[in-house]
Formats: structure tokens, sequence, C-alpha cells
């Protein structure tokens, strides 16, 4: 007998989807506006629902805005695991131009709004801090992954750290201006820098060396144990071995 799917709810699916809509808005209007002009009813009505619907599902402002922190953090996750695992010539470049596109996005500026916040919103910063703790290291394992680094070689591990921090800086630099054409400058010169760091990491089989053929010289036989008729080193005249007894 085929078990009986579940009927949904049409009322949760629209909650859901309120909230969700809810969550966006207010991610959009933090990267174009910042925390000070990033109010409920801003949110609400770019989210196209009533401040009463908002606050239905969050009833304060720092409720709003931390659910945002979550949101932003589950986004910017989903992205690091979409990314593309490139192979050959081309890896490394392909890597660092991805890794460099999440701080160049939406969802980094609003990321951004969140730690300015956070640095004077008690509500906010405990919760951002750790978000951005988990989405640090997240990153950083992506990062090494997709770049076959190993991290056991000294070195590394901070070149790989610095790939994060120099996409953190051009993200930064891109919020005032676009700065695409410097910016891809200094990706293709981090690649080059970061392929060189790799490839002298990697692991290489040690060279064949050649065998030299050495002349064999004889040598004598030890006055110990080369013989049982041996001399006896205190002078003695070697003996015969005793003749057998047996008659059979």
């Amino acid at each position: 007998m085929t078990p009986r799917t579940p009927l949904r709810d049409p009322k949760q699916d629209r909650s859901r989807a309120t909230r969700r809509r809810l969550l966006e808005a207010a991610v959009a209007c933090l990267a174009e506006h910042g925390w000070a002009g990033s109010t409920v009813a801003v949110v609400a009505e770019r989210a196209g629902v009533s401040r009463g619907a908002a606050q239905h599902h969050f009833p304060t402002r720092e409720d709003l805005f931390t659910a945002a922190v979550e949101h932003v953090a589950e986004e910017r996750s989903a992205e690091l695991r979409a990314l593309p695992a490139p192979r050959g010539e081309g890896r490394v470049r392909a890597v660092v131009e991805a890794l460099v596109s999440l701080y160049t996005g939406p969802l980094f500026r609003a990321a951004l709004q969140l730690w300015v916040a956070a640095s004077y919103e008690d509500q906010l910063g405990a919760r951002v801090t750790a978000l951005e703790a988990k989405i640090g290291r997240e990153t950083h394992r992506m990062a090494v992954e997709l770049l076959g680094a190993d991290e056991s070689v000294p070195g590394v591990r901070e070149a790989v750290q610095g790939l994060l921090d120099m996409g953190r800086g051009l993200g930064l630099a891109n919020l005032l201006t676009d700065d695409g054409h410097r910016r891809e400058r200094v990706v293709a010169q981090w690649s080059h820098i970061l392929e060189g760091i790799l490839t002298t990491a990697a692991p290489t089989a040690p060279a064949p060396t050649a065998v030299t053929p050495t002349a064999v010289t004889p040598t004598a036989p030890d006055p110990i144990t080369a013989s049982p008729t041996a001399p006896d080193p205190t002078g003695a005249p070697p003996t015969a071995p005793a003749p057998s007894t047996d008659s059979s």
C-alpha cells in the first residue's frame, strides 16, 4: 500500500514565504541603506507586507535583524558550497576569482553593515561574532579543499588565509567605487603567487640516484670462523676430526 503524502498547510506556506521576504528585504535594506536607514517599516514596505505582519514574525527590530544575520550566514554558506571545483591548468586562478567574488556581492555588503551595527548594538554583537567565526572557518576549509592545498606544509595555511584577507579587502574597496579593473590585476598577481607557493609545497618523488660500480676486493678469511681447522690463535697445531665410531 502506497503511503499517503501529508497535505501541506497553505497557511504555513504563506507564513514561511512572508518570513523569507522579510529577511531578504532586511538584507537588501542593510546593503543599500545601512543600519540607520533599515527600520522595520522600511523593510516591511520593501517586502510588500504590512508593518503589523512584520511585527507578527519579528516583534522587535533586533529580532528582525538578528534573524537577518542568520539568513545572511546561511546564504553565504550556500554560496560557498556551490563553488565549482576546477581541475587542471588555471585551477588556482579560477578558485581565487570565485572566492573573491564572495566578497564583492550584495551578501557581503549586507554582512558588512551587520558588522558595523554589531559594534554598537549589544543584541547583535554576540550573534554576529559567532556567525562570522563559523563562516570564516567554513570559508577557509572550502578554500583549502578547492585549491587542493596541504596545510601541513609550513606557510601554506598563512597563504590561504592571506588570500581570504585580500578578498575581504577588495570587497571593502568595492563599496565606494567600482574597483573591477584594479581587482582583476590584483587577482591575477595573487593567483600567480599562490600557485608558486602551492607548487613548491607539493610533494615530489625523490630523483633516482646513479649507482657507480665498484671493484670487489677479495678479503682474507676470518682466522677464527672461516674453517673448523683454522689455526689456533695460541699456536697449537690444528687437530684432525676424530674418527667416527659408528659401526652401523
